[in-house]
């Protein structure tokens, strides 16, 4: 949720990725932008491809403005 209609987000791979392999960290960037003051869900959107992606047990999402969270990750198949 952001402030502005105008407010900008983008997700990218964080680098460097930390110690554990199986903990994709993501860094979340909001740009906030003037305009008028109401809460807009802004959503976002990342993936990889590859083999090394069912070794992921967590995605670590860290926000340039201070907040994080981290999903736990499940592979069925």
């Amino acid at each position: 949720m952001v402030f502005t209609e105008a407010t900008e987000v983008a997700i990218t791979r964080a680098e460097p990725q930390g110690i554990n392999p199986q903990i994709l960290v993501l860094r979340l960037t909001i740009t906030e932008k003037a305009g008028p003051m109401k809460g807009t869900p802004r959503s976002f959107n990342y993936s990889e491809h590859g083999d090394h992606v069912g070794g992921y047990s967590q995605v670590q999402v860290i926000s340039n403005l201070g907040d994080d969270c981290a999903v736990d990750v499940h592979v069925f198949g």
